[in-house]
């Protein structure tokens, strides 16, 4: 008798743990939600953090591109020192760089948008080049293009 009274305790805490608005809807298909659900939060805890790392820097490259035209427009400079504008955007990006990470991210932008920034070594220093006639939204739509192929 104590252990069907034991089962059934068990039974009404299921039912009572169970939220009110999946009252009536069958356990079985409540059980195959939760398996989806696991295995989906299963593949998130395994993403491919190369993936990870270059979708933070996609997300970050238009707010650079910004930074970088207004930079050039102040200036009134054709080509600005490697170092200096790496100083320059690490200084003035919202989020807190390295100078290394935003070389890199400099690098990567080189490599997403070749026609709009060029790296140009002149004797024994090194300046970067950008095509002002480009405007800003042409680039965000492109980096954005490249950002849903990743």
């Amino acid at each position: 008798k104590e252990t069907n009274k034991d089962e059934s305790d068990n039974v009404v805490c299921e039912s009572q743990s169970i939220d009110p608005s999946l009252r009536g809807v069958s356990s079985g298909l409540l059980q195959r939600i939760r398996q989806k659900e696991a295995v989906r939060a299963k593949t998130e805890m395994m993403r491919n953090p190369l993936k990870e790392k270059q979708l933070s820097i996609m997300n970050r490259l238009p707010e650079m591109c910004r930074i970088l035209r207004s930079l050039f427009v102040t200036e009134g400079k054709a080509a600005i020192l490697w170092d200096d504008v790496i100083n320059k955007l690490a200084d003035s990006h919202s989020s807190s760089l390295s100078t290394d990470q935003v070389e890199e991210h400099l690098d990567s932008l080189l490599d997403i948008l070749p026609t709009w920034a060029k790296k140009v070594s002149v004797r024994k220093s090194t300046y970067l080049k950008i095509n002002k006639n480009t405007g800003i939204k042409t680039l965000i739509s492109k980096l954005q293009q490249k950002e849903s192929q990743i």
